[in-house]
């Protein structure tokens, strides 16, 4: 009998299906009263303009944070900020649109990430194909020894928890979006897992 350790990895490459678009609100001011207040009333037009323009209810945003700070310079001033996000369907069309209503505002900044939905279920399988793998080069080794595996002993894996679990997803139409940028290819998240196993040969 012998032991084998043999390392298996997997890499598959998933279609992303969520946008998930951050917005950050800014405004400033000699006071903090005022760039709160400037804050709060570009933060109710972009929430009209959502609801109004793409059917997108405050509802179906994120509230992630608020920050006001004094900014020490030539001139102190108040900043305010205001973090705003919005997970949608991945299409770009859709994406676009929203692009489209920022750039009428004021101050605005954005960034757009991709995620899966139901991750975890696509990290099992990643890791699936790894322990597959692994074995496969297993049986490998052992058949040139002359031998067959029989089990396995050991198992180190690092677990990483990326899991979003069921996101919800505003709809944002998409209809009338007929730009080339809207035509592109969904991007792709890639899922890499490796895990040692020590396989029992006989």
């Amino acid at each position: 009998m012998s032991r084998l350790m043999v390392k298996g990895t997997a890499s598959i490459d998933y279609t992303a299906d969520i946008f998930r678009i951050t917005m950050i609100l800014r405004s400033s001011s000699a006071s903090s009263g005022e760039a709160m207040n400037e804050g709060k009333d570009r933060t109710e037009q972009l929430l009209r303009k959502m609801q109004e323009e793409l059917d997108i209810s405050p509802q179906d945003l994120i509230w992630e944070a608020d920050n006001t700070q004094r900014q020490y310079g030539d001139r102190a001033e108040y900043r305010f900020s205001k973090h705003i996000a919005l997970e949608i369907g991945a299409e770009l069309g859709a994406a676009e649109r929203v692009k489209s209503l920022l750039a009428e505002l004021q101050d605005v900044e954005y960034n757009i990430s991709t995620e899966l939905a139901n991750r975890g279920e696509k990290e099992h399988e990643v890791m699936q194909a790894a322990v597959a793998d692994s074995r496969q080069k297993a049986e490998l080794i052992a058949s040139a020894l002359g031998q067959k595996i029989v089990g396995m002993d050991e198992v180190n894996f690092e677990f990483t928890d990326q899991s979003n679990g069921m996101l919800r997803c505003a709809k944002a139409c998409c209809a009338g979006c007929d730009s080339l940028a809207s035509k592109l290819q969904t991007p792709v998240v890639n899922i890499s897992k490796s895990i040692d196993i020590t396989w029992i040969a006989e």
